[in-house]
């Protein structure tokens, strides 16, 4: 699986139907034997004081025809998680993955869901909108100086492609600060649409930072592809830096109600969805 893992023809074929049938849900994780199951893997840190979360790959498996798409998960003592990002400045190749993606790249997913990846906004859509289900969102990270560091929002949903996948939270409980909905000056990214370099949905006409004046978060300032209000707090697909060199940097794997001027180096967003 190379570092783009999505592409048109891998797409199941009930993520490329109607809105409606992606709201239906269709999507269910399979234990397959094609799945990976070695022994399980432990997290670079107990990230919120729970001992050794044990990681599997599964293969994440259309309810309708089409290929299955491998998803990485994590079996934790609230349950289990799908991995759909994860920030580490380690791809397939053991180098950074790069996060400067087009529209379409975000769309797809890329990556490798063992290593550094994303894993696509047709698929984040696809799993957060299944029938009868409810969804929540766990973000782990690792700052600079290697403190452990967590932010869960009771419930998560982002939209299909005609509504730009627009994200839903519900309230948050951490130890980070709610990034997601900033602080001060900053517009709060929930309800907000998904940017990247070449689709700007952002709510900057002429933005303001650092005294320099710009018109798009995602290409302008970042590089990479978010939920962009005037910018906000939060950007987890920023430059990846690694720890000898994660000061100062404007572009970078961003949470900033809990560290303004480093980069993380480390994130993943997780979700679980149970039943109503």
């Amino acid at each position: 699986m190379g570092d783009q893992f999505h592409n048109p023809q891998r797409i199941p074929q009930g993520i490329m139907k109607s809105s409606q049938q992606r709201r239906e849900g269709f999507w269910h994780l399979k234990n397959s034997p094609g799945a990976r199951l070695g022994p399980p893997e432990v997290t670079p840190a107990s990230l919120d004081g729970v001992p050794d979360v044990a990681r599997s790959h599964f293969h994440f498996a259309s309810m309708t025809s089409g290929p299955v798409q491998e998803v990485s998960c994590e079996k934790r003592s609230d349950g289990g998680w799908t991995v759909i990002q994860r920030r580490n400045g380690k791809g397939l190749d053991g180098k950074p993955v790069n996060f400067r993606r087009s529209w379409g790249d975000y769309q797809r997913g890329f990556g490798h869901v063992g290593h550094e990846h994303w894993l696509g906004l047709d698929y984040i859509h696809a799993l957060t909108q299944q029938k009868g289900k409810t969804c929540q969102l766990r973000v782990d990270m690792i700052n600079c100086k290697g403190k452990s560091g967590y932010a869960f929002y009771d419930a998560f949903k982002i939209g299909n492609e005609s509504e730009l996948y627009r994200i839903s939270l519900g309230n948050y409980v951490g130890n980070v600060g709610d990034a997601f909905r900033g602080e001060g000056h900053a517009g709060s990214q929930d309800g907000h649409y998904f940017s990247t370099i070449d689709e700007d949905n952002d709510d900057c006409t002429v933005c303001i930072n650092r005294s320099q004046a710009y018109r798009s978060c995602a290409r302008d300032l970042y590089g990479s592809g978010w939920w962009f209000s005037n910018c906000g707090m939060a950007d987890l697909n920023g430059d990846w830096h690694p720890k000898t060199q994660c000061e100062g940097w404007l572009s970078g794997v961003n949470w900033e109600t809990w560290d303004r001027i480093n980069s993380l180096i480390f994130s993943e967003l997780k979700v679980k969805c149970t039943l109503l």
